[in-house]
């Protein structure tokens, strides 16, 4: 681990999150924030890695492709059931689990209906 002053992190009152030049930062969930060297990968991707790296694509893509009321659904569920998930992050997991069944307890105790997509 690298040690970067915290001033240069958070620059004008900014958090900067991912990759800057030679550096990754991100913030933990103590809300620390953790900066390091990048490394680079020692060897191209698997097929697998590959295939998953794909499926996250087109799921963020649908993300985007829904209406901001959609987003609003999904995020008011998310809510309402107290779930310690974002609106992207239950979208997100319902796409890649495709669990209706839990998907659909929720909606009904939240009392939204989400348009299938």
């Amino acid at each position: 681990m690298a040690t970067i002053p915290k001033e240069s992190i958070h620059l004008l009152g900014i958090n900067i999150q991912g990759d800057i030049g030679p550096w990754t930062c991100y913030r933990n969930i103590n809300r620390g924030t953790v900066v390091f060297l990048r490394a680079p990968p020692k060897e191209p991707a698997s097929e697998l890695q590959a295939m998953l790296r794909l499926r996250w694509t087109r799921i963020a893509r649908l993300w985007q492709g829904i209406t901001e009321h959609q987003r609003d659904d999904w995020r008011t569920v998310a809510k309402i059931n107290r779930l310690r998930l974002s609106g992207y992050n239950l979208f997100l997991w319902h796409h890649c689990k495709q669990d209706y069944g839990l998907l659909k307890t929720l909606t009904r105790h939240a009392g939204i209906e989400l348009t299938p997509i």
